[in-house]
């Protein structure tokens, strides 16, 4: 176990030291617009970046598709632990498949979101692996509005009662953290949100790769 943390801290200072500086990451519940602002950022920089999906929708390895697309005994002590390991080797493959294209890689969701899923012992084991011991973009931002606005703009969310209470969840984790930047989006459209977006981003990462 002591082992296994140590090599993650090593990925974690591997990844903040060569690839930080190029990473923006968009936060938030259904409905907040992360998928139209990744789109429009995606746009914006054009081939110099790319898109990459960080939730748990779908998976992208073999091992961890095999892990969540059947029950496999969920319960049983052995099986949560291959249930977790999955998870943390499939969100380091999608950090590490992007590692030799060198462009700034917009993360549409986080690893953080996920430990929110769970409660207790597994939300402090999810914790420590998806997010102390997991790479930390450079620039994250939170989106948020009324949860009547999200509910306005999704129509496949199933349980009003849990929606609000993860945006509870979501409200307490990250609108007030100093590192995150949080963007109102009830009341704004895509262009005036763009135009906050990249105030907040240095002048050089616009410069050398805008499309």
């Amino acid at each position: 176990m002591k082992a296994g943390i140590e090599l993650a801290a090593k990925f974690k200072n591997v990844f903040n030291n060569i690839f930080k500086n190029k990473s923006i990451c968009i936060l938030g519940v259904d409905g907040t617009g992360k998928t139209s602002l990744t789109t429009a950022l995606k746009e914006y920089f054009g081939q110099s970046a790319d898109i990459q999906y960080m939730g748990l929708h779908s998976c992208e390895t073999s091992y961890a598709r095999s892990r969540y697309n059947t029950e496999n005994h969920r319960y049983e002590f052995l099986s949560v632990l291959k249930n977790f390991a999955a998870l943390y080797l499939e969100m380091w493959y999608r950090i590490v498949r992007h590692w030799p294209t060198r462009k700034i890689i917009i993360y549409d969701r986080y690893s953080w979101e996920i430990m929110l899923k769970y409660k207790g012992v597994k939300r402090t084991i999810t914790k420590l692996f998806l997010k102390t011991l997991f790479p930390k973009p450079k620039y994250v931002f939170y989106l948020y509005c009324p949860v009547e606005i999200s509910l306005s703009r999704k129509n496949d969310i199933e349980s009003i009662v849990e929606f609000r209470d993860t945006k509870k969840e979501y409200d307490l984790n990250f609108m007030h953290s100093k590192k995150i930047i949080s963007i109102d989006t009830g009341s704004t459209d895509l262009a005036a949100l763009m135009e906050q977006i990249l105030k907040a981003l240095p002048e050089d990462l616009m410069i050398n790769f805008r499309a």
